[in-house]
């Protein structure tokens, strides 16, 4: 009877030790993001160095209009041709997301979606009044001779004054379709950082 009654004893403080080693057995901590930081180096001390950005890419549709290079912000250096910097524009306001629509919207699928991404207009719609009370949307425009290549957003700058976007393919398929496609690469940034800016471009760098 003993002997039994010091084996359930044994089994009891064994278990209690179990539960207070899981007790005390750290959470890992939780390191994913969805945001990037922009590079500031304006030399502006009531401007903070590091911002975080959110970047999106979506399916704009092939177009031969010229009206996405010719009413640009950097209309006088974009254009069509590998040498030509990509289009580049600034929404920071509710009534800007409207001028788009009313200027592209007929040359470009805004409303287009399938199920692998989400179209321009479900991208935006997110982003309500009170985001722009602080905030903008830059976005600027690539062509594709395929809708097999996809890109994102490898760098945003601030420097001396010079807001830039740089572009990168992102994949690098064997074979490519014959569809020409155009996307869209959406950025949300705060004023703060654009506002002091005086020139502003994109740019394609590759792979």
């Amino acid at each position: 009877m003993k002997r039994i009654f010091s084996f359930i004893l044994s089994c009891m403080l064994l278990l209690g030790m179990v539960g207070c080693a899981k007790q005390k057995m750290p959470q890992q901590p939780n390191t994913d993001t969805d945001t990037a930081s922009v590079s500031d180096t304006t030399g502006q001390k009531d401007t903070p160095t590091d911002w975080a950005y959110e970047a999106l890419v979506v399916y704009a549709g092939s177009s031969s209009t010229d009206l996405i290079y010719t009413m640009s912000l950097n209309r006088e250096k974009t254009g069509w041709g590998a040498d030509k910097e990509l289009p580049i524009y600034r929404l920071d306001q509710q009534k800007d997301v409207a001028w788009f629509y009313e200027n592209f919207g007929n040359a470009f699928s805004l409303t287009y979606e399938n199920e692998y991404q989400q179209s321009f207009q479900q991208a935006i719609s997110k982003y309500g009044a009170s985001f722009y009370k602080d905030n903008s949307l830059m976005l600027t425009y690539i062509y594709a001779g395929s809708g097999s290549y996809q890109f994102g957003v490898r760098d945003v700058l601030c420097e001396n004054q010079h807001f830039s976007i740089s572009v990168e393919q992102t994949n690098d398929p064997e074979t490519g379709t014959c569809d020409m496609a155009g996307w869209f690469l959406i950025v949300a940034v705060p004023d703060a950082i654009v506002d002091g800016c005086t020139e502003f471009g994109a740019f394609y760098v590759g792979h």
